[in-house]
């Protein structure tokens, strides 16, 4: 009769060499499946800052911008208000709000400041799809024709 002991030894062994490897690919693929998303949310960041940087630049030539340039612009800045970061979505209500006021002493500041965080939420290094915002419906003012 087998000892005891030596079952017990050889029936972990066994279960181990089962286990592990569904353990270990598991969480291999919880990583890849985060990943991926994190990758996605990076991809379609960056397409709105280049839609948004592409449009930015209209407002600004000769006297003013037009008011399709204005509505395509605010367009852009509202798809930041859905995959942006509190701190894009922030700095570009302040731009926006500044154009709408037309404070153009304040536009060269504000339009680097929209800049840079845009840029510093895309050269964040993030393994993980973005998380929690602070930010209320307050945050997401009212601009249209007329405003």
């Amino acid at each position: 009769m087998a000892d005891p002991a030596v079952v017990t030894v050889n029936w972990t062994i066994e279960v181990a060499k089962i286990a592990v490897p569904v353990v270990l690919g598991a969480v291999v693929w919880t990583g890849q499946l985060l990943a991926q998303r994190a990758w996605t949310a990076y991809e379609q960041r960056r397409d709105v800052y280049l839609e948004v940087v592409k449009l930015i630049d209209t407002l600004f030539i000769g006297t003013g911008s037009t008011p399709e340039q204005r509505r395509e612009y605010l367009r852009a800045v509202r798809k930041t208000w859905l995959v942006g970061s509190d701190e894009v979505v922030l700095a570009g209500n302040k731009l926006s709000e500044a154009i709408r006021t037309s404070r153009s002493s304040e536009y060269d500041a504000l339009y680097r400041a929209f800049i840079a965080a845009m840029r510093h939420d895309l050269n964040r290094r993030k393994w993980l799809p973005p998380g929690r915002t602070v930010l209320t419906e307050m945050n997401f003012p009212l601009e249209g024709p007329g405003r």
